[in-house]
């Protein structure tokens, strides 16, 4: 098993827009081949920073997610940083 670590940094006026944005893409998520299971925690010290945890079967099942959403080319509208995986 992989477990994927991101930390994502969103701006401060759109961290509710975000879940919600979020709660929809745990849908294209969940879908993915090799996929297990994820959460998203709301970090307590930084009220806008975001830890995603996504379990996934193996690497290259993990590799593959990243060809199928485009995540090298992708820039989140919500961050206020690249996401560090």
């Amino acid at each position: 098993m992989i477990l994927e670590v991101a930390i994502l940094n969103v701006k401060k006026e759109m961290c509710e827009e975000f879940e919600a944005a979020f709660r929809q893409a745990s849908e294209i998520i969940s879908s993915i081949s090799g996929y297990i299971s994820h959460e998203l925690q709301k970090c307590v010290e930084v009220p806008n920073r975001y830890i995603l945890l996504v379990r996934w079967e193996t690497i290259p099942g993990f590799l593959t997610k990243l060809e199928e959403i485009g995540v090298k080319n992708c820039q989140n509208v919500y961050s206020t940083t690249i996401p560090a995986v």
